[in-house]
């Protein structure tokens, strides 16, 4: 693949049931301290970028949840609304109907910064874990070998559209946070995201079932 511009990123949210007992992040933690390994999290698979979130979480935090990879977002979240799982680590996009409705109550999200679709929900970092920051993203790639100068126009106009405000508002309306990057800032981030997220599953021992 050619990586072409990067598009929005979504961090990534933590979050529970409306009948859960957990009300913060602080007491998933507390409880996960307890009884290592009794609390779930479902998520949208194994190896998944929401996997590596949870992962990530789950070293930072120095506390063992179980992890109930689905295939796919809709089947984790259905098993959280329920209660099947105790919680659901999702994006926000996935995740924010449920959560507008009050069917889903948000405990954190992991970017550095707070949603602009869900402003009152705290960062996991403003939770006790300083300089955490997980997030999704989204680009625009096309096949190997497509000439740089059309590369480099393709970039060039999706960076404009990114800073039309009703582009804007309309990524961010689906929980997501507009970001534009040139051609060469868009594959230093990929490359390195990559061998990070590699990394992270090859240490999870997560397998593709």
């Amino acid at each position: 693949l050619t990586p072409i511009a990067h598009v929005a990123y979504s961090p990534v949210i933590i979050a529970t049931s409306e009948h859960s007992k957990f009300k913060t992040l602080a007491d998933v933690i507390a409880a996960a301290k307890a009884d290592p390994g009794k609390i779930t999290y479902g998520s949208p698979g194994n190896g998944t970028s929401i996997h590596i979130a949870g992962v990530l979480f789950e070293k930072a935090a120095g506390i063992k949840l179980t992890h109930v990879p689905y295939k796919g977002s809709n089947p984790a979240l259905v098993d959280a609304l329920s209660g099947n799982v105790d919680l659901l680590v999702s994006s926000v996009p996935s995740a924010i109907g449920q959560i507008k409705a009050g069917k889903l109550r948000p405990l954190a999200v992991t970017s550095a910064k707070r949603s602009s679709s869900l402003p009152e929900v705290p960062t996991v970092a403003e939770s006790g874990y300083k300089g955490f920051d997980v997030s999704t993203w989204y680009g625009l790639f096309g096949p190997k070998g497509v000439p740089a100068p059309i590369v480099a126009k393709l970039n060039t106009e999706v960076n404009k559209l990114l800073q039309m405000k009703e582009v804007q508002e309309s990524i961010q309306a689906q929980g997501a946070e507009p970001q534009a990057m040139s051609v060469a800032d868009f594959g230093k981030f990929f490359e390195a995201d990559f061998k990070n997220s590699k990394a992270t599953v090859e240490a999870s021992g997560a397998t593709i079932n």
